[in-house]
């Protein structure tokens, strides 16, 4: 199963209840706020940053990912998205995950 990093930017105005709605339909759809390493420990992504493990291409988790996005945006907001397959990370300075933020 391949892991992908999702990042989304809500464009036009969006407020923090924006951002709870887009964090909530995400996680419903199987997008987490946390990565594990290899020591089976789990971190917190930055705002805005979720990972997804499926064993579909590319695309059609950015069309998938899109289309959750798409689902509950308010009128008038649009948004950025990149989707990017990884095998393997690196970071600095995340914080341990304790779920609180899920």
């Amino acid at each position: 199963m391949m892991r992908f990093n999702v990042r989304v930017e809500l464009l036009g105005g969006a407020n923090r209840e924006d951002y709870e709605n887009l964090h909530t339909r995400l996680l419903l759809n199987g997008y987490v706020t946390f990565i594990v390493d290899n020591a089976g420990q789990q971190w917190q992504l930055p705002p805005a940053e979720y990972v997804h493990a499926s064993g579909l291409p590319l695309k059609a988790i950015r069309d998938h990912a899109s289309a959750v996005v798409a689902r509950g945006l308010r009128l008038g907001l649009g948004y950025r998205l990149y989707v990017v397959s990884f095998t393997d990370w690196a970071s600095m300075n995340l914080l341990p995950d304790t779920g609180l933020l899920r």
